[in-house]
């Protein structure tokens, strides 16, 4: 069986590929703080190894042992997966995926 690798912590800041907001990353921000979006970049958080590189589009929210998280679909090879919700995480971008509106107002303009 494989070990699954340790969380590789990266300070970047990036350009929302959605959006356009310019987010101050602090070693572990993966996703727009304005629009909720990231994109596939990792195959275990924080090892920049995927090939994909496509949006990340939210598509829902979870809630899991008092924890808040956003579910991502790949836009461009499907894969799927959760990060847990940021404390600046905008909070009308946050009723908007709860609500499954969230296509029809960023995804589909």
């Amino acid at each position: 069986m494989l070990e699954r690798p340790r969380f590789s912590k990266n300070i970047e800041h990036f350009t929302c590929a959605v959006c356009g907001k310019k987010v101050q990353g602090n070693g572990y921000t993966d996703h727009c703080d304005n629009c909720c979006a990231s994109t596939h970049d990792d195959i275990y958080p924080g090892d920049r190894a995927s090939d994909c590189h496509a949006v990340m589009e939210p598509v829902g929210l979870e809630y899991q042992n008092r924890k808040k998280y956003i579910l991502y679909k790949c836009t461009g090879c499907g894969y799927t997966h959760r990060n847990q919700i940021a404390k600046n995480d905008n909070p009308a971008t946050l009723r908007l995926i709860a609500s499954h509106q969230w296509r029809r107002s960023l995804f589909q303009r």
